[in-house]
């Protein structure tokens, strides 16, 4: 017989009730105790071991939900679950009171659709929601520049207006399956460190049209992936310092952009994305 163990409650708490949660079929609510005990039948536990050991826990695994819906904020996402009160009672996104209930912002009405449409993306297929990414901060010229040489860079955007006009924003994209580690940040960011010293970094400038600016130029390295970033990397970011940007906090600013029905019509009009400096992906949306 399948005993629970304390690892079920972290494995629910931080993973699997958020897989539900992000759906467009959630219910309005939930309740934290029926559907933690639903989780252990499912794994074999027997039902009255499930009772027992989910009242036992219920403190416990209330708080370690809180824990992981105060992440979603640390992020600047909003959590699309709220717990109400001790007895794990939950509203969800879904329930048209969210925000008057919870006094908290709702996530967007796209944003399930397209986490998932960003995080079941890999490889090239994920540039795509890079130079998305970069649309909705305001870039007015974006260019792939994944290729073989490219000095841990994969695409390249850049402001022509406002108060960050002169400012460069590389983006080292990276997608798993699983978690990244460190080394893989400090890898990237190694290569990255010798941009300047080649002769790509000039043609990256006079690709956005900056070799002569009178403003100067600030650059921002960013890490980004299709996956969320585990606490040892996140920390290494801070150290080296890289802005790190996950699948979760990709989605949130896109579905804030468009909906995902409009950028699966962007992206299957871009097509298949190549390293080329004089395609500029940003008109693909400033044209629609």
């Amino acid at each position: 017989m399948v005993q629970p163990t304390g690892s079920d409650v972290y494995e629910f708490a931080q993973s699997k009730i958020w897989d539900v949660a992000t759906t467009d079929t959630v219910p309005q609510s939930m309740q934290a105790r029926v559907a933690f005990k639903e989780y252990l039948v499912k794994r074999g536990v027997n039902q009255f071991v499930a009772d027992e050991f989910v009242e036992t826990n219920l403190s416990f695994l209330i708080g370690e939900i809180q824990k992981t819906s105060e992440d979603w904020s640390a992020l600047g996402v909003p959590s699309p679950i709220y717990i109400t009160d001790q007895y794990g009672r939950i509203v969800t996104w879904s329930n048209p009171r969210f925000e008057e209930i919870t006094g908290k912002q709702k996530i967007g009405d796209s944003f399930c659709g397209t986490w998932s449409l960003v995080r079941n993306s890999y490889e090239r297929d994920f540039l795509f929601f890079c130079v998305a990414y970069l649309a909705c901060l305001g870039c007015r010229k974006i260019f792939v520049t994944d290729t073989s040489g490219d000095c841990g860079i994969d695409v390249i955007g850049s402001s022509e207006s406002g108060a960050l006009r002169g400012l460069v924003l590389l983006i080292q994209a990276k997608t798993s399956q699983n978690n990244l580690s460190k080394d893989a940040l400090f890898k990237d960011y190694t290569k990255y460190l010798l941009l300047r010293h080649e002769d790509r970094w000039n043609s990256y400038l006079d690709a956005l049209e900056l070799a002569q600016s009178k403003d100067g130029i600030g650059v921002v390295y960013m890490f980004v992936s299709n996956v969320e970033f585990n606490d040892g990397l996140r920390k290494a970011a801070r150290t080296l310092p890289v802005i790190l940007r996950s699948g979760r906090q990709i989605a949130h600013t896109l579905s804030s952009y468009a909906s995902t029905s409009k950028l699966i019509r962007f992206r299957d009009r871009m097509g298949s994305l190549k390293a080329d400096l004089t395609v500029n992906l940003a008109k693909g949306f400033q044209d629609s």
